[in-house]
């Protein structure tokens, strides 16, 4: 699911703002302003409007951050009333109550993927190439009484999308001697297509690829993903997922969540592997806040951003005397304070769901999941590693978000790897599912680790 943000319409809520607003305004990570907030604010704002059918008329979107009495809650990195939150916390419990239905339905041989229909207010919509009424009557008991779904026939299997982009993935080396550059596959479930991006040109590119895998690909123009690596401060003790977190270099990136070493018992920091790979390796010494809030965290382990990972993700060891009471805890955004409860796993990860992402510089960002197992070159200056696995999002990121959480509600979903050029209309952010992070981290280290969903893990 890809929002285009409208020029036309961002113009004129810009230009109503810096009229109508005249309140002081906190919001994601920027400080305090006076007056409008930024483009990106109104942006954001525009955007996820439009996602999930709420208003996003320039009059609306003006309200929304001129009269914070009437939209009071930024739980989603947006100004919504009361109704418009509840509305999106109802979406969230209707996703989590879906999964023994999804899980039902991708055990089917007929499956062809799940997708969430935000602008129907997040019914979930189950694909089958082959429509019968007992899969139909299955997923009803499955599903909470009354909730409202739709069973919807598509021409291919996700196991045939999956084969498709896997033969894609292998055919990259003789692409690219053809001038047909492809630095990313997935599955849009909603399309039912393997969608490729390609730096080179889209439409030579495109008739080379449909000629060789047939017609079930969105062909669309990519740049290279850049790993979100920058500057910010940040002080907010103690040890959490969801910090901005330094290394010697000052290299900055987002922590994402307190886990735990299954075979020492150590708990650790867990980041994007390219923070850690690209700020002093092994052995490095991070730390988080400054000042008095200053917080040594201990030293960089092993890391997976590596050509082919299935996920990129670093541990951080925590000093026993950084090792925090509560275990469990996230920072969402400034003044919310989450447990992280569980985890979702990939195969529960469809188009359209709701997700947030938490980090350093961009604060608390919403929107939905755009395209899933998604094989993408992540660059840090020129160097690229392909990881696999990833999910792609509706939205951006900026430098120093990187590893920052991935979630909705209190149930996480992965850590935040890399974006699209700032440059790039309508940008999208990636991330490693946080099962993809642990596997990928003992089959190549041997080293196993959980997150920590208690207090005292």
């Amino acid at each position: 699911m890809r929002i285009v943000r409208n020029s036309i319409l961002l113009a004129a809520v810009v230009g109503s703002l810096l009229v109508a607003a005249t309140s002081t305004i906190t919001y994601g990570s920027d400080v305090a302003q006076l007056g409008a907030p930024t483009n990106r604010q109104v942006a954001d704002a525009v955007r996820f409007r439009t996602t999930f059918g709420f208003d996003a008329s320039a009059s609306r979107v003006a309200a929304s951050f001129a009269d914070r009495s009437a939209f009071p809650n930024d739980e989603f990195g947006v100004p919504l009333t009361p109704a418009e939150a509840a509305d999106m916390n109802r979406r969230i419990r209707l996703q989590q109550d879906a999964i023994p239905a999804a899980e039902f339905a991708a055990s089917r041989p007929n499956y062809a993927g799940i997708y969430r229909d935000q602008l129907s207010g997040g019914i979930p919509v189950f694909l089958f190439t082959e429509v019968g009424s007992d899969d139909a009557s299955a997923i009803q008991a499955l599903l909470p009484k009354g909730a409202a779904f739709r069973v919807e026939r598509a021409a291919r299997t996700f196991s045939d999308l999956l084969e498709i982009q896997s033969q894609i993935g292998d055919a990259i080396p003789d692409l690219s001697k053809l001038g047909v550059d492809v630095i990313l596959t997935g599955i849009d479930e909603q399309a039912n297509k393997v969608v490729v991006g390609l730096t080179s040109d889209l439409r030579s590119g495109g008739e080379t690829l449909r000629g060789r895998f047939g017609d079930a690909l969105v062909v669309r123009h990519q740049e290279l993903g850049q790993a979100d690596a920058c500057t910010g401060p940040n002080n907010c003790p103690p040890l959490k997922g969801g910090l901005g977190i330094l290394a010697p270099d000052n290299g900055p990136c987002t922590s994402a969540y307190i886990a735990k070493r299954t075979d020492t018992g150590q708990f650790v920091m867990v980041t994007a592997g390219h923070c850690i790979a690209v700020h002093g390796g092994q052995g490095a010494q991070w730390r988080h806040g400054s000042g008095a809030d200053l917080i040594q965290i201990g030293q960089a382990q092993k890391n997976t951003w590596v050509a082919g990972a299935n996920a990129d993700v670093g541990l951080i060891g925590i000093y026993t005397a950084s090792v925090p009471a509560t275990k469990n805890q996230f920072l969402a955004q400034v003044g919310d304070l989450r447990n992280l409860t569980s985890r979702v796993s990939l195969g529960n990860q469809h188009v359209g769901d709701v997700a947030c992402r938490s980090g350093r510089t961009s604060g608390r960002t919403c929107g939905t999941i755009a395209v899933v197992n998604v094989d993408r070159q992540s660059c840090v200056g020129t160097t690229c590693k392909t990881i696999h696995h990833m999910v792609e999002v509706s939205f951006d990121s900026t430098g120093g978000d990187s590893g920052g959480p991935m979630y909705y509600g209190s149930a996480g979903l992965g850590l935040h790897i890399h974006s699209d050029p700032d440059s790039q209309p309508n940008a999208h952010g990636w991330y490693s599912p946080l099962d993809w992070a642990i596997s990928e981290y003992q089959s190549r280290w041997g080293i196993p680790y959980n997150y920590c969903f208690t207090t005292a893990c």
